[in-house]
């Protein structure tokens, strides 16, 4: 993995990925909302698929960046929407199969929004290690501004048109957006693994022995 002060190759995966993921998060979102309007005249499990994607960034972001800190960061967003391409892409056949109820939508609402905090706590703690410090600040302001950009003006307009042409249409195109930003993320090198220093005992304190038995002659 090759860190460069201006934001080089694997800052760009980085940043593509960030804002290819953030485009799925916001075309699902509210094509949920629209879906469970659909499914029931109840605002109340209207209501509650929305809170059950909103809930999880509340309850579980501070836990989500401790598990950033401890795992490997671009491993852990590989997976991460590898595993959101399968679910939303189960929830898309289920929807166009008929088969989806409220029950599966606040589940797979609260299932997507947990795994959005830790691929997003991932990918800022990831960003150090592709960028050198004195280029962060700059790297930092592009990636919030991607993301900013792809949640608000690109994914939510487009889930409604996508929405009006099939129900199951925004779901398959954010599977496909998750996809994309698990191969964008694994394009990025790995980085090297750290040397360990290992203590033999009995080599290492013969060796000891043997150096302070020879300060002591001399």
């Amino acid at each position: 993995m090759t860190i460069t002060a201006v934001p080089g190759r694997d800052y760009r995966l980085l940043w593509s990925a960030a804002v290819c993921s953030q485009v799925g998060d916001s075309l699902r979102t509210p094509a949920l909302a629209l879906l469970a309007a659909t499914l029931t005249r109840d605002p109340r499990a209207v209501a509650a698929v929305t809170v059950a994607g909103l809930l999880p960034p509340l309850l579980f972001g501070l836990l989500s960046g401790v598990y950033a800190d401890r795992w490997d960061r671009r491993r852990t967003m590989a997976v991460v929407d590898g595993g959101r391409a399968v679910v939303v892409a189960a929830l898309a056949w289920s929807v166009a199969t008929g088969h989806a109820g409220i029950a599966t939508l606040v589940v797979v609402a609260s299932l997507l929004a947990l795994l959005g905090t830790l691929f997003d706590a991932s990918a800022y703690a990831l960003l150090p290690t592709v960028v050198r410090p004195e280029g962060l600040a700059g790297a930092n302001a592009r990636l919030q501004a991607g993301t900013a950009v792809a949640g608000g003006f690109v994914g939510a307009p487009l889930a409604g048109v996508l929405f009006a042409v099939s129900p199951a249409l925004p779901f398959t195109a954010d599977a496909l957006t998750f996809a994309l930003a698990a191969v964008l993320i694994l394009a990025i090198p790995a980085p090297a693994p750290r040397r360990s220093c290992t203590f033999r005992p009995g080599k290492d304190a013969q060796k000891g022995q043997s150096r302070g038995h020879n300060r002591k002659i001399n």
